[in-house]
């Protein structure tokens, strides 16, 4: 079984800015709290190994909660966030109505639109690429009668649950998600952790 959780709060997040692979800022105190808090929700579950993105703000929150955990650690870039190109720093509720962006909001947010997934914001990887690199990292994981813990990002883990028909939602910092791999490396029941 896998659980990846999203990296505790950032300054960034709170002010509702844009951060992806191209923003390596650390956690804030509330972050801090968070992955102490989801530390205490794994004790629990058996974690053998933990994998964390390389980016400084699931680092730290993979300390934390190592703190309570004390298990090897391997961390790799296949787990950092999306890279949003042009619109990283960006506040993200002004993204929405920029006229630049505006029209790859809507087709990325239109449920109908079958190449949705294939969109990115210029100079930024598409949701299918980023759901791509975060299998690549989960299938050459020797998963084998153990429980996998991931310390990743919030973008990472929507776009790899909504395309591999898990919940589209937007993850909480230090919430994520619980699945596991069918005989074919596939994802199945995706389900959310908090």
């Amino acid at each position: 079984m896998f659980y990846a959780i999203r990296h505790g709060q950032t300054d960034l997040n709170k002010q509702g800015i844009v951060q992806g692979a191209g923003t390596d800022v650390p956690i804030n105190e509330t972050g801090c709290q968070q992955a102490e808090s989801v530390a205490t929700k794994l004790i629990d579950r058996n974690i053998h190994v933990i994998f964390s993105s390389d980016m400084i703000r699931a680092r730290q929150t993979t300390d934390i909660i190592n703190q309570a955990l004390d298990l090897d650690i391997f961390y790799t870039a296949l787990l950092r966030e999306t890279h949003y190109g042009e619109i990283e720093g960006m506040v993200s509720v002004e993204v929405d109505t920029d006229p630049r962006y505006q029209h790859i909001c809507e087709q990325v947010d239109d449920t109908t639109n079958p190449l949705r997934y294939d969109i990115s914001f210029p100079g930024g990887e598409s949701r299918k690429a980023v759901a791509s690199r975060f299998l690549s990292c989960v299938q050459n994981i020797n998963h084998k009668d153990k429980n996998v813990l991931l310390s990743t990002h919030g973008g990472i883990l929507r776009s790899f649950s909504s395309i591999y028909n898990g919940p589209d939602q937007k993850i909480p910092n230090c919430g994520g998600l619980i699945f596991d791999l069918d005989k074919n490396g596939l994802p199945v029941d995706i389900e959310i952790f908090e």
